[in-house]
């Protein structure tokens, strides 16, 4: 009876890319040849792509409490299981880090909460390897002072991860756009492409969809909310109009998110006693006239075992059953999921710094795996 061996396109593509990360970071060590087939930039890619097919519902949640940044990953379901407390190998100069973004298994972190630090940080939890990004050409110490926005996120083009920040500088009065580019760990200037009727607003959260990645920003000419756009593909700047009715009121706190496959822009809005948001859908991608609000949630009052009641804020998305994800709104408070039907509020056992919590989709992959890690 001969030995039958399978053949290579089987073992690789039907079987070792769909092992875990922490299982093939074991094989690396089997052999020379695994660990080169498995830190290749082609198996890198195949495992993220079987990763993401897979879609196995986990979320990243960062809470900061005791002095502590924590990371954790919990299913996306109705238990809502803690399934791993990630080890955090960072520290940050003042508290915590802000978080730009998270993409294939990697974190943007950024190291500047109260500081011009200009440090920025690509970290991927699930193989414990992080890589700081050299300093930008436009840094506190090269032209002084700033105002930034920065966006993290992937150009399918060209297989990279991409860093974009535009700074407002204001010893000069200008603004300057430069992109981090991961294969060539340097940082160019696309300042070209910048549109000077428009600015964004400083430290707006990010939404990315298909390459593109999107903040809320401000018209300079009449003072109106817009969401301002950086294609990593094409590498210029565009713009679009917020809803008629989200443009028109002032009295809003505006952020960008996905839902579901859609643009979408959550607007906050206190009134007297009452707070609630709307959450709007651009059904049709970059079609102004196809916003559409697709819930309104009433978050006031909040019965509060030490209050009367504690106002909630919506952090950046929705759990898969259509729940929210909402922090009280506290130097110290809890993290809940709120059903919008019901109203009921659920405690999920996860507490922090109200303004401390950060709220994404987890997938592992091996996206760093040949970096070192800097000291």
């Amino acid at each position: 009876m001969s030995d039958y061996v399978l053949p290579t396109e089987i073992w690789i593509e039907g079987i070792l890319s769909r092992l875990p990360v922490k299982t093939l970071l074991r094989c690396t060590s089997v052999c020379k040849s695994w660990y080169s087939l498995i830190t290749s930039p082609n198996f890198i890619t195949l495992h993220l792509n079987r990763t993401t097919s897979n879609n196995d519902n986990r979320l990243l949640i960062r809470s900061y409490n005791n002095r502590t940044e924590n990371y954790s990953v919990y299913t996306d379901n109705e238990t809502f299981d803690n399934c791993e407390n990630l080890d955090f190998p960072l520290h940050s100069s003042t508290n915590r880090f802000n978080i730009i973004g998270t993409c294939n298994g990697l974190v943007c972190l950024f190291d500047d909460a109260i500081h011009y630090t200009d440090i920025m940080i690509l970290w991927n939890p699930s193989i414990r390897k992080f890589v700081h990004l050299p300093y930008p050409n436009f840094g506190y110490n090269t032209h002084g002072a700033y105002l930034q926005s920065v966006g993290f996120g992937f150009n399918p083009l060209t297989n990279d991860y991409n860093v974009v920040r535009v700074a407002y500088l204001k010893e000069v009065e200008t603004e300057v756009a430069e992109l981090f580019e991961l294969s060539t760990s340097s940082w160019r200037n696309v300042s070209a492409s910048i549109d000077i009727s428009y600015m964004i607003k400083p430290w707006s959260t990010q939404a990315v969809l298909n390459g593109v990645v999107h903040w809320v920003g401000l018209t300079r000419k009449d003072v109106h909310d817009v969401i301002v756009s950086f294609d990593f593909k094409s590498k210029t700047f565009g713009v679009m109009r917020v809803p008629h009715r989200a443009e028109m009121d002032v009295n809003l706190r505006l952020c960008v998110a996905v839902f579901g496959e859609s643009l979408s822009l959550i607007d906050e809005r206190i009134y007297m006693n009452e707070t609630y948001c709307n959450i709007w859908v651009m059904k049709e991608y970059g079609v102004e006239h196809t916003w559409t609000r697709q819930l309104k949630i009433d978050t006031t009052p909040v019965p509060h075992p030490r209050r009367s009641f504690d106002c909630l804020r919506v952090l950046y998305g929705f759990t898969n059953n259509g729940d929210v994800l909402l922090a009280e709104n506290s130097d110290s408070g809890d993290l809940v999921s709120y059903d919008p039907k019901s109203r009921n509020v659920k405690k999920l056992g996860i507490r922090g710094c109200g303004l401390s919590f950060y709220f994404s989709t987890y997938m592992e992959s091996l996206v760093l795996i040949n970096g070192k890690n800097d000291a």
